[in-house]
């Protein structure tokens, strides 16, 4: 599942007639590879791209879904952001309605 951020600005003011496919382009560029590597496995997925606060969106779908666990990735963290943490991956675990598996990066 890929989650993107609400947009609350006027995508018409900013020049580009598609913005809407330039925003999306992201998302539907990392559900391709996500598919390609699942067939390559010979595993079969679910897919999703939703718009949302992410941690809420990733707890709704997994509670719509009936999800077994939640897997999710996280990065090496410097400096302040270390000190505070990743906001969406408390979220996420504080409320899960099911495992939370995360995986670091780096």
């Amino acid at each position: 599942m890929k989650v993107i951020p609400p947009n609350e600005g006027d995508l018409h003011l900013t020049g580009v007639r598609d913005i809407e496919d330039i925003l999306m382009g992201g998302a539907l560029s990392s559900i391709s590879k996500i598919r390609e590597i699942a067939r390559a496995e010979r595993t079969l997925i679910k897919t999703r791209i939703e718009e949302g606060s992410i941690g809420e969106k990733i707890i709704e779908v997994a509670e719509e879904e009936q999800c077994d666990l939640i897997i999710l990735g996280s990065q090496k963290r410097k400096g302040i952001r270390r000190l505070f943490g990743d906001n969406v991956l408390k979220k996420v675990i504080d409320n899960s309605p099911c495992p939370v598996l995360v995986v670091a990066k780096g």
